[in-house]
């Protein structure tokens, strides 16, 4: 039996194709959705009763989760009373004090391939805001697959521990939707197809009408496809959201852009072909760096619109500012009492912190940054419940050090500074960030030190990543033991580096690792065999360049049955054992790079 979820909009639960019916409240449908959510670790019963049943006698609430387990194992199949529909593999591990949503059962769930169609950019070899052509079918799928908020329209009234949970849910999926089509606007609007790029445009509107940056991007795609008066339409119509929404008017970067479509000066710009992903992985990467010529056009065309913006702003130097506050001010800016949401002075004090320290003033976007409304509408910000949750500014042109008063956010689920140009050390307080789940820093070329071993108690991070792709970074030192305590852990990225010293043997406790990429390093010694236990591992990279890995291959490794990319590239001083089991395992790996040199049998 197949069990498919759909999540993204409307809550549709089927059995090989048929709607499930015997559902006999939200609450049994609920627990459903939230085990198969978070399916990567068991919870214990008296947890789940607690977030279900909030402030029920605990026996009452502890019968209350038993009959709704029951209700739920039967209406989907997992019972063996169902006689011919029981569910093989089951789809619930089930014990007295634990329940777990069988990753490995027979199922389907749109949020899981939503998520997986992202990822797959992100093994391209660029930034991601660069989406190449080979990005385009993933990330159409990804756009196709949201068919609406996650769980649209469903709430359970009397239970605020879920409703918190699927806020969250909710808020990060619809970021990563955003960003999906902001990417595809920007790539059908560099391609020329404008008529597309203003669909994607208009589903960014739809989903977030307070957006400036969607708002602009429709205003462009419609004004380059002919339709100018629609354009200036939109202008109006954003006007007129942000006031009734936010009470404010639009940036200074939004009215320009009306200006020069009314004016008919934003003409359509000629864009030269983007190279293929496929293009980009195939070059050598002691190549010298040269910048693309998409890129360089693109700044021809950035100084060309400065110096317009120049000329405007000396035309009109007797008009009042209206930009966010000087530099110097910046301390003393405060947000406006019409705001809907507002954040603590403390997380607001880091935010401007932030900006000035990274040069906010040259950021690619930076809408809303130190204005008078809320933080919560900033670019690159999320919240819940007037808590910053999410920092993602990535790809932005942010300079400078990375502020340690980061750590203050202490909500921060997310936090993705990568593909800028930040220097320095990685702050140790970042280990102060307990509910952290993503921490991407990669593509900082001048990040330098030590990997602080502090990063070792974010014990609820599934995503780390550190590498670099143009140039490697300074990042120095050993890999600290103490990541073997990230057991949510399922992307570790530390590549392009110059650390040293063994791989840590307290690796093998991520046992819910998928990608592991310790390429382009200084490593040595042997490939612990404690890796084997990683059996969820699908990549695993350890070769190239300066890495001096030795020995034989652990045995142990042809525990990773998932294991589709293994890379250990020019490491001549490492060795297969002549193991039967172990070279048919090998040789089963789709993609597999390495000198193939038989261990010499001791004698």
């Amino acid at each position: 039996m197949r069990l498919s979820l759909t999540l993204l909009g409307a809550f549709q639960i089927t059995l090989d194709g048929e709607p499930v019916t015997g559902f006999e409240s939200d609450k049994v449908r609920a627990l459903l959705a939230y085990l198969v959510l978070e399916a990567d670790r068991p919870h214990r019963r008296d947890v789940l009763a607690e977030m279900f049943w909030p402030e029920r006698p605990q026996g009452v609430a502890r019968n209350n989760l038993k009959q709704a387990l029951a209700n739920l194992r039967h209406a989907i199949g997992d019972r063996p009373s169902i006689g011919d529909r029981e569910a093989d593999p089951p789809f619930l591990w089930v014990s007295r004090a634990e329940l777990q949503f069988n990753p490995d059962s027979a199922h389907w769930l749109d949020v899981d391939h939503f998520q997986q169609r992202l990822a797959v950019c992100e093994t391209h070899g660029h930034p991601p805001s660069q989406a190449c052509p080979d990005c385009l079918p993933p990330l159409t799928e990804a756009a196709a697959l949201y068919q609406g908020p996650f769980l649209e329209q469903f709430f359970l009234g009397d239970s605020v521990a879920f409703e918190e949970w699927a806020l969250v849910q909710r808020e990060g999926l619809q970021r990563q939707v955003m960003e999906a089509l902001r990417y595809l606007t920007a790539y059908h609007e560099r391609s020329g197809e404008y008529k597309k790029a203003c669909e994607f445009a208009r589903r960014q509107v739809e989903l977030e009408p307070w957006s400036e940056s969607a708002q602009r991007q429709l205003m462009r795609t419609l004004a380059l496809s002919g339709q100018r008066s629609a354009a200036l339409k939109q202008y109006q119509a954003c006007r007129r959201i942000l006031a009734d929404e936010l009470g404010v008017e639009p940036v200074k970067k939004t009215t320009e852009l009306f200006e020069q479509i009314r004016d008919g000066k934003h003409e359509r710009p000629e864009f030269p072909r983007r190279k293929t992903s496929t293009e980009t992985r195939g070059s050598s990467k002691s190549q010298p760096f040269r910048l693309p010529a998409w890129v360089m056009v693109s700044l021809l065309v950035l100084v060309l619109s400065l110096g317009l913006l120049a000329g405007f702003m000396k035309l009109n130097s007797n008009q009042p500012a209206i930009d966010s506050p000087h530099p110097d001010d910046t301390q003393t800016a405060i947000y406006s009492s019409t705001d809907q949401v507002s954040i603590p002075q403390a997380e607001y004090q880091v935010l401007v912190t932030l900006y000035n320290q990274t040069g906010g003033a040259s950021w690619k976007e930076a809408d809303g940054w130190l204005s008078d409304f809320t933080p919560c509408v900033w670019f690159g910000v999320a919240c819940s419940g007037g808590l910053v949750i999410e920092l993602s500014l990535p790809d932005n042109n942010l300079s400078g050090s990375i502020p340690p008063e980061i750590s203050l956010l202490t909500n921060l689920s997310l936090l993705d500074l990568g593909f800028n140009q930040l220097r320095g050390n990685i702050p140790p307080e970042l280990g102060d960030l307990s509910n952290l789940r993503y921490l991407t820093l990669a593509g900082n070329s001048q990040l330098s030190g030590m990997v602080p071993p502090e990063l070792g108690d974010l014990i609820g991070l599934e995503e780390l990543v550190l590498s670099s792709d143009f140039g490697g970074t300074r990042l120095s030192g050993s890999i600290p033991p103490g990541l073997g305590n990230l057991r949510r852990l399922v992307q570790l990225e530390l590549s392009n580096s110059l650390v040293s010293g063994p791989i840590p043997p307290e690796l093998g406790n991520l046992t819910n690792l998928t990608d592991l990429d310790l390429s382009f390093n200084q490593l040595s010694g042997s490939i612990p065999p404690e890796l084997g236990n990683l059996v969820h591992l699908q990549t695993f990279s350890v070769g190239e360049v300066a890495n001096e890995l030795e020995g034989p291959l652990p045995l142990s490794l042809m525990n990773l049955k998932q294991l589709d990319y293994f890379t250990y590239g020019n490491l001549t001083d490492l060795c297969e054992p002549p193991d039967a089991a172990f070279q048919e395992w090998l040789n089963g790996i789709p993609t597999l790079a390495g000198p193939r040199t038989l261990c010499q049998s001791e004698e």
